[in-house]
């Protein structure tokens, strides 16, 4: 359906309307259900590079390619991100809950000195950092 959508607006020539954010993550959250963390990393950037994109769909993708990070066993720059999304006055509550969990995950897999580290580092991102790097 996503995927659908994402054709509908390229065809009608409105591949750039906000609404398309929604698309890429919806699409980027479901190829991380099916195994493909790949594909979800390019569509979440996708979604941080759309204009028009709300602050809630930002926390969105940075949430996404925070989780992608984690598959990739990349767990300390995983942190950062998640701890930004978790501490985001914009962040879903239903996300920010999902977020807590997966940082209790990785506090558990990370030695206590380099999470705490990376915590710190995350509380000093910024959204301009974030968007920038990706």
């Amino acid at each position: 359906l996503f995927e659908e959508a994402r054709e509908a607006f390229t065809t009608v020539g409105t591949a750039h309307h906000p609404s398309l954010v929604a698309v890429w993550l919806g699409l980027g959250w479901t190829a991380l259900a099916q195994g493909e963390p790949e594909e979800a990393r390019v569509l979440f950037r996708k979604a941080l590079s759309a204009h028009g994109r709300t602050a809630v769909e930002t926390m969105d993708a940075i949430a996404g390619m925070g989780h992608v990070l984690m598959l990739d066993d990349r767990r300390e720059e995983a942190v950062e991100l998640l701890v930004l999304v978790a501490h985001h006055r914009f962040t879903a509550h239903a996300l920010r809950r999902q977020v807590a969990q997966w940082l209790q995950d990785l506090e558990q897999k990370l030695p206590p000195q380099t999470y705490q580290e990376r915590v710190t580092a995350g509380h000093q991102s910024t959204l301009d950092d974030v968007i920038a790097a990706e």
